[in-house]
Formats: C-alpha cells, structure tokens, sequence
C-alpha cells in the first residue's frame, strides 16, 4: 500500500439475515454497477514511463496519480542499450523516458524523440538557473530545438590507466 490506512476505530456491525431478492432484480443490479464501472477504468488515462531505478518511487507515483487522475506503468531499465532497445526498436510506446544527456542526440538523429516546449512546463521555474537555459547543456538541444529537461545531473570522474597515457587527461 503506497499511503497507510486511516487510523481510527473500526465498528463491526452484525449482518442483517439473509433474505430471498429476486434473481432478476440481482442480475439487473449487476449490469448497472457492471456499466458504471467500466467507463470509469476505462477512461483512466495511462503515463506510460521508462526510467532508471530510483527515478519514480512508488511513493511519488502514488501521489502523482491521485494528483492528476492518471494511472502510471512504469517500466525500470539498467542499461543504455537496453533503454536504446525499447524505444528504437518498434516499441517506442512510452510518453516520457529518462535518458542520459550523453545519449540523446542519438535519439533526434533517429527521430524517436519530439521537441519540448518548456514554456509550457511551469515548475521549470523552480529549477536552478542554471539548468533553465537549455542550449547551456550539452546535448539537450539541436539546432535551437529543446529536446529534454533536466531532472537530475552527477558529476563524472574520469578514471585512466597511467601507464597508457603519459599525462593525465584534461
């Protein structure tokens, strides 16, 4: 269970006994509640997302779903190739997926991607300054298109092998 159950006490009342309902007013009954249901299951939007581990908690797709009245499929991915494997090979049927700058360019070559329009995201006004100008990010966008924005973001460190290079890498 995402959110713990309300607190509180809880009253058993005995059931009333059984008595004979008419067998048509229970099938009757049945497909009221039957057609009641599905339009409503049915008209669930789904947010169909690819992410790396630990990049959409449980927690916090919970409440985006209550939020928003969406339902959200999560699919989790370890690896670049795979990630590259999902999305390029026919099976690009996500709405939203967290890619490494790194690899992104890669995807607009192979138009797998559309621009985004991050004016039309308000919470990027939250964002540090930095990463609010786009173009400023390598790999975000091409031509003066945007094609990302920036969630989260590491420092890298570069690891050599001394004895292949004489100085060090800069």
């Amino acid at each position: 269970m995402i959110f713990p159950p309300a607190t509180g006490v809880a009253v058993h009342r005995p059931l009333p006994a059984p008595t004979r309902a008419c067998p048509a007013f229970l099938a009757a009954l049945f497909l009221l509640l039957s057609a009641l249901v599905a339009p409503v299951s049915a008209a669930t939007p789904v947010l169909r997302v690819l992410a790396w581990p630990g990049y959409a908690e449980p927690e916090v797709i919970g409440r985006f779903e209550l939020q928003h009245g969406v339902r959200v499929e999560l699919t989790v991915i370890t690896q670049d190739s795979e990630l590259w494997n999902k999305i390029s090979h026919g099976n690009a049927d996500y709405d939203v997926f967290a890619v490494n700058v790194a690899e992104l360019q890669r995807y607009i070559a192979a138009e797998l991607v559309q621009p985004i329009d991050s004016g039309r995201i308000p919470n990027t006004l939250r964002q540090l300054p930095r990463f609010r100008d786009l173009a400023a990010i390598p790999g975000l966008t091409r031509n003066g298109t945007g094609y990302g924005i920036p969630y989260t973001y590491a420092r890298m460190g570069l690891i050599y092998d001394r004895a292949q290079l004489a100085a060090p890498p800069t």
